[in-house]
């Protein structure tokens, strides 16, 4: 797939044991991914695990195109990695991080709408008749907004000590990425 198509990598980092963001975001499910963020050996396991599967289809794709070696860049796209930089640092040293910057309103109330309709639709059938459902869905937004703020820390964090790793950031706005892509 090209690299502006919707794809995003958290599927091959949830292979194995792996970041349980799935359950995060169709569920609302807190408690596994509270416990993979606070298991640094965990987070490092999957990201070494996730860069051998990147490995393995490299080799794959020399093996399709004969055995020509070609230069292979992948892109590892999902906003999640800022939850564990230090993993993705520690497995792909050399990686270089393109952030997109917009609104922080804009970002929240984007995932609050997206994740919270998800849950819902998830989870309709056992809350249809539920009079607390508006409440629910409260504490959802509530706790998605947590999640972002979170993931925002702890990549301020490790891009502020970890100064060495400057070079492999490059930060650009999402406005100007839209108008000039």
């Amino acid at each position: 797939e090209r690299w502006d198509g919707p794809t995003e990598c958290r599927s091959a980092l949830e292979n194995g044991v792996g970041a349980p963001y799935t359950l995060w975001y169709v569920l609302g499910a807190t408690t596994c991914l509270d416990a993979w963020l606070c298991d640094k050996e965990r987070r490092f396991s999957d990201y070494s695990f996730y860069r051998q599967q990147l490995e393995l289809l490299t080799s794959l794709s020399y093996i399709n195109n004969n055995n020509n070696k070609h230069q292979t860049t992948w892109l590892l796209k999902d906003p999640m990695h800022t939850f564990s930089l230090d993993a993705l640092f520690h497995a792909f040293p050399q990686a270089t991080i393109v952030w997109t910057h917009r609104s922080p309103h804009n970002f929240a109330a984007s995932m609050c709408s997206l994740l919270s309709s998800v849950w819902s639709r998830m989870l309709r059938h056992s809350t249809q008749k539920n009079n607390n459902i508006q409440q629910k869905q409260r504490k959802f937004d509530s706790a998605i907004i947590d999640y972002l703020a979170l993931a925002l820390k702890r990549a301020v964090i490790f891009r502020a000590e970890n100064p060495q790793n400057s070079n492999n950031f490059i930060d650009i706005s999402m406005d100007d990425l839209v108008q000039n892509p």
